[in-house]
């Protein structure tokens, strides 16, 4: 978001869309390289699949946990500021 922004007053629109798209899809080569590297080269293919499958969990499901989460961490800080009073 923040670069969305600060790429508002330095470019032109139709170009910031492709610049934050770009900064945001760059990890995933970086990720898999990682994951690559660090595996044995007999379950290398497995491996890939594996964090394809785990990312694209969390990532669908981040907009199911947010409002809960967002409700406990609400609820937790009232009470510590209850606490520390």
């Amino acid at each position: 978001m923040l670069v969305s922004k600060l790429c508002d007053f330095y470019l032109e629109k139709p170009y910031i869309r492709w610049f934050v798209f770009a900064a945001g899809e760059m990890w995933i080569g970086v990720c898999l390289t990682c994951v690559l590297e660090l595996v044995p080269e007999r379950i290398r293919a497995a491996s890939i699949g594996y964090y394809l499958f785990i990312i694209t969990n969390i990532g669908g499901n981040i907009p199911l946990l947010v409002p809960p989460l967002k409700t406990a961490f609400a609820k937790a800080s009232t009470e510590l500021a209850l606490r520390s009073k």
